[in-house]
């Protein structure tokens, strides 16, 4: 009823000075830049000092309104916190309109002058990526100049060092890096690696670190580091065991393509035939069990097996292919058990550990 009001009012004005008055008075309660954002857009009288200043109120609102912990996704989302990305996500549309553009990285950018506190800097810096860096990312429209989005990398790098979502966001363009994620770990502790992260700001978010880890250090062209990987995660108190229990319940490459699964998975394999360490054996087995969920019907099953058998060398490596490739086993944790049977261990390996 009120955008109505707006639209009926702004037909009959020669001018921006009435429309401006009511943009004004609205204002006086900064929750009205929710519904503000939508009626601007479409408000022929409207002047752009006052565009600037429901854009620069809904920002600072925000920023001052979202608290740090909702990105825990333990914690249920309130209806505050709706609004609240309601409002982000509107920005983020005027961001991407030509016609509003300019007007917002000008806010935001000089919006970094009038933030005094530690607490409100880190989310000010969250803001950024979510509502302009990782659209850019996700949405691969056009090439991401960082550089000219943040006001100050070596502030920014200082700030990412205190929370651990934004220090996540700061390297979300770049690819995953090892030492980074030692990094992580010595800041934050080995339990944050396995938590996920829900936006601030917008719906997005960051499923667990050590998935990276996982995927990036056994995506690897020849996995050479994997052995090294894992030996410096143990000084983490991250063991072998503990990784191998959390794949249980992970399907790494569930949006892999068919087409790209198969070569995923051979050299998977070719590397478990080489290695020694039957723990590492037992976390490469369960990537593979997990990846074939579907069985044979995967048009590539057969030949993979073949390969695989052709390059074995040992017994217990031919029969531990032959147990991931029948499947007339269809009870998962039956798979595993004769898996660990096979290399040594007991069946309780896979419980026996907490993260």
């Amino acid at each position: 009823m009120l955008e109505l009001l707006f639209d009926f009012i702004d037909e009959d004005q020669a001018d921006s000075q009435v429309v401006d008055e009511l943009v004004t008075f609205q204002l006086q309660n900064t929750e009205a830049c929710n519904f503000l954002l939508n009626a601007i857009k479409n408000l022929k009288n409207i002047s752009k000092a006052q565009i600037h200043k429901v854009i620069e109120i809904a920002i600072s609102h925000v920023l001052t309104a979202s608290d740090l912990k909702s990105v825990s996704i333990n914690i249920e989302e309130t209806d505050k916190v709706s609004v609240l990305k309601e409002i982000s996500s509107k920005l983020q549309m005027h961001l991407y309109d030509d016609s509003y553009k300019d007007i917002c990285m000008k806010i935001i950018l000089n919006f970094r002058n009038v933030i005094s506190n530690e607490t409100d800097l880190i989310k000010y810096y969250i803001f950024i990526f979510e509502i302009v860096i990782l659209k850019l990312f996700l949405s691969n429209t056009e090439k991401i100049d960082v550089l000219n989005l943040i006001p100050d990398l070596k502030e920014l790098a200082d700030m990412s060092t205190k929370n651990e979502y934004l220090y996540r966001l700061q390297s979300i363009d770049d690819k995953y890096n090892f030492s980074s994620f030692l990094e992580y770990l010595r800041l934050f502790g080995a339990s944050s690696a396995f938590e996920s992260k829900s936006g601030l700001f917008i719906a997005v978010g960051l499923g667990p670190y050590i998935s990276s880890f996982f995927y990036y250090a056994i995506d690897d062209s020849d996995m050479n580091t994997l052995e090294e990987d894992l030996q410096a995660l143990s000084k983490w108190n991250l063991s072998v065991q503990m990784l191998s229990k959390y794949l249980v319940d992970m399907q790494l490459y569930f949006y892999t393509h068919e087409s790209k699964l198969e070569s995923k998975l051979l050299k998977i394999l070719q590397k478990m035939s080489i290695v020694n360490d039957r723990e590492i054996s037992m976390l490469l087995a369960i990537v593979v069990v997990n990846s074939l969920i579907r069985g044979n019907k995967y048009g590539f099953v057969e030949v993979l097996k073949s390969q695989i058998l052709t390059i074995s060398k040992s017994v217990q490596f031919t029969e531990i292919v032959n147990v991931i490739f029948d499947f007339s086993i269809t009870n998962y944790d039956e798979k595993l058990n004769r898996i660990l049977y096979l290399l040594g261990f007991d069946k309780s390996y896979l419980s026996g550990v907490e993260f």
